[in-house]
């Protein structure tokens, strides 16, 4: 076993075979072609829907607009939301070709299999995910902060300090 592997085992605990981070590489790579052409047939709809309803040259009724304006925003809202997406499957190929993939960027701590079966792009174990999702946790920049911790972690300031 090289030194790069040892390493992340005595970090992570149980890190990822090199079949499974082969696996996953391939699901993030199917995953990304699906969402590239997912983008680029949305862009393209919400482009001649848009095109459609500047050049019509009949007069449209309120509702008629209403609603062109309502499928163009919701298109608008799709592609937002595809890329999104996209932009955490490459991050997740990259995390493969950095060495970092399948562990939590928030505590180091392996992200179970079953996780990454359903989302291959995962970048948080679950615990982590729900600090950030509550509010608890966020983004900054390239790196996470915790803002407050329950102990989900193991190593909550709490503990330090005998407060429950």
């Amino acid at each position: 076993m090289d030194k790069a592997a040892t390493a992340q085992e005595a970090r992570t605990g149980s890190p990822l075979s090199a079949a499974e981070i082969a696996e996953y590489r391939e699901a993030l790579l199917d995953k990304r072609e699906e969402l590239t052409g997912q983008v680029e047939s949305l862009s393209r709809d919400a482009a001649s829907s848009t095109e459609a309803t500047e050049h019509s040259k009949s007069p449209l009724n309120i509702a008629e607009n209403a609603s062109d304006t309502f499928e163009q925003d919701f298109a608008f809202l799709s592609i937002e939301s595809e890329e999104e997406l996209l932009e955490k499957v490459e991050n997740a190929l990259e995390r493969i070709q950095e060495g970092g993939y399948g562990i939590c960027e928030i505590c180091g701590k392996p992200i179970p299999k079953v996780r990454l079966d359903l989302m291959p792009w995962a970048d948080l174990d679950v615990n982590c995910q729900q600090l950030e999702e509550q509010g608890r946790a966020r983004r900054n920049g390239g790196e996470f902060e915790i803002l407050e911790d329950d102990g989900a972690l193991g190593n909550s300031a709490a503990d330090d300090d005998g407060a429950p």
